[in-house]
């Protein structure tokens, strides 16, 4: 995604809960400036999943980490 060529906007925090009896809810709030400024508005994005999405978002997310980390990895030398 990141390599579209589009601008991606720094996300400063997110927020989880409940939506109904059984749904998740996210709340993103980003920064419509650079992330080195911190300044000029912000913004928020809400989402409203089923439980079988979100769960498949959180198993994305762990395998996009732990392909990041072994990829960042330095070989041990004895």
């Amino acid at each position: 995604m990141a390599d579209s060529g589009g601008r991606l906007n720094h996300v400063e925090s997110c927020q989880l809960g409940k939506f109904g009896s059984d749904g998740v809810a996210l709340k993103i709030n980003f920064a419509m400036s650079t992330a080195e400024t911190r300044e000029g508005p912000h913004q928020s994005a809400e989402f409203e999943m089923s439980r079988q999405v979100a769960r498949g978002l959180v198993e994305a997310l762990i395998r996009l980490l732990d392909e990041s980390r072994r990829a960042n990895a330095k070989p041990v030398e004895n």
